[in-house]
């Protein structure tokens, strides 16, 4: 009698190890067929955005050089069931010349864009794998934004 009530103790003991790591285990998960189609397209994507960076555009470096970022805060999500990419980010930086009137930031063409805010944005135009952000007030030398 004592053994069978030691192998039904050992028994349970066995489950209560073995069942919740079954129950809980992330082997179950199994990646979205068309996951591995979105990342290499994502690759794709990120590796025409070096080549058109490599062309550089001389206006678009000289309003580039107007300012001087200090800062970015990203708070991204990627989601590869839906193919999305979707965040926030915050940018700092001080002007480095004596009247900033926008800042212009690269920016690919295959994200979109909700909003642009902050306490000097007028207005955000996006083209041509850039982002353009319209101040209010011009910024002088030495000003943060």
């Amino acid at each position: 009698m004592l053994k069978s009530v030691s192998k039904i103790v050992s028994v349970f003991a066995a489950a209560l190890i073995v069942v919740p790591g079954v129950l809980f285990s992330q082997s179950n998960y199994t990646i979205p067929e068309n996951f591995h189609d979105f990342r290499k397209s994502e690759q794709k994507r990120f590796e025409n955005f070096l080549v058109m960076k490599n062309a550089e555009d001389p206006e678009k470096i000289e309003q580039q050089r107007q300012y001087d970022v200090t800062w970015y805060g990203l708070d991204i999500a990627v989601d590869p069931v839906r193919q999305t990419v979707t965040g926030n980010v915050n940018i700092k930086g001080t002007s480095v010349v004596s009247s900033l009137q926008s800042v212009v930031l690269d920016l690919s063409n295959g994200l979109a864009v909700s909003s642009v805010t902050g306490e000097n944005v007028t207005s955000f135009e996006h083209n041509e794998n850039l982002l353009y952000v319209q101040l209010a007030a011009p910024l002088v030398s030495g000003q943060e934004f």
